[in-house]
């Protein structure tokens, strides 16, 4: 073939090689997708279909950049830690953990104090005399979770930058077959406080898989696109020891022979065993 022939070739395979990926639906030259829609973390989207490797890959550089970090052990240094995990993802049960290690550990939700109006007027504006209320109890303890802290996190990141984060998960397909079972008996059961709550925070009354999955969907995405590489995932499905393990280098405490990550049953029967009355609010020790 002549040396005119070849360049022929070159520049008609060129020609409608480039023709092909300009008029292509979705693809731009050189690969770019055309959708520009905020993409979740590796973490966050295996949040969905729990992969332990990919978590604790993501736990492990978190834990490795705060081995230089300065401060007192066990983290008693006024920077709270707040969990944003939904319900029925293990809150209650690292309240109890902490608990166990000195921690002032709150569950609003158990309280029972914490009204919707004022959760709401912080929301608004974490500043307002409205939301003083709030900012009384958040001076209260050391370390918060479950309703109303995951809807909370723009407000808590205004409020408390140097915070310390901690995020109990699980795979979507259960925690919404663990949420179905629970409102099927107890929805009708809750206190017009929570039922504020939960329209607010999912947009349904009671139970909707179409409500409670796309409120999963966006508040994993946002955790993600907020906090990024800064929050430690704590999945249902990691074992137990493991949990703990690192939930104690997050916080700098070392371990306490006979102390275990406690399933929220045991942490109930404790919680009932030193008469408590729904409050899961424990002193320094």
């Amino acid at each position: 073939m002549s040396r005119i022939g070849r360049k022929v070739i070159f520049w008609a395979f060129l020609l409608s090689t480039i023709l092909f990926y300009s008029f292509s639906p979705g693809i731009l030259f050189l690969g770019t997708s055309l959708d520009n829609s905020p993409r979740e973390t590796d973490v966050v989207r295996k949040g969905r279909q729990i992969d332990l490797f990919e978590i604790r890959e993501h736990n492990e550089n978190l834990l490795q950049s705060l081995i230089l970090e300065k401060g007192p052990r066990c983290a008693f240094d006024k920077r709270k830690i707040f969990n944003l995990g939904l319900p029925r993802t293990g809150t209650l049960s690292i309240v109890k953990v902490l608990g166990q290690y000195g921690f002032r550990s709150c569950h609003p939700f158990a309280e029972k104090s914490w009204t919707f109006e004022e959760v709401l007027s912080f929301i608004r504006d974490p500043n307002s005399v409205a939301a003083k209320a709030i900012r009384v109890r958040l001076s209260e303890c050391d370390m918060f979770s479950d309703t109303p802290i995951y809807g909370m996190l723009e407000q808590l990141l205004h409020y408390y930058p140097d915070a310390r984060f901690v995020m109990t998960t699980r795979e979507k397909s259960t925690w919404e077959d663990s949420c179905e079972r629970l409102m099927e008996y107890k929805c009708n059961k809750l206190g017009k406080n929570y039922i504020k709550f939960q329209k607010y925070y999912y947009g349904v009354r009671c139970w909707s898989q179409e409500h409670w999955g796309r409120a999963y969907d966006e508040h994993h995405l946002k955790v993600s696109n907020l906090l990024g590489n800064r929050v430690l995932y704590i999945p249902i499905e990691m074992p137990n020891n493991e949990k703990l393990r690192i939930l104690l280098r997050y916080v700098k405490c070392k371990m306490i022979n006979g102390t275990n990550y406690v399933h929220k049953q045991h942490a109930l029967g404790a919680q009932r065993a030193v008469g408590g009355r729904g409050i899961e609010k424990y002193e320094r020790v």
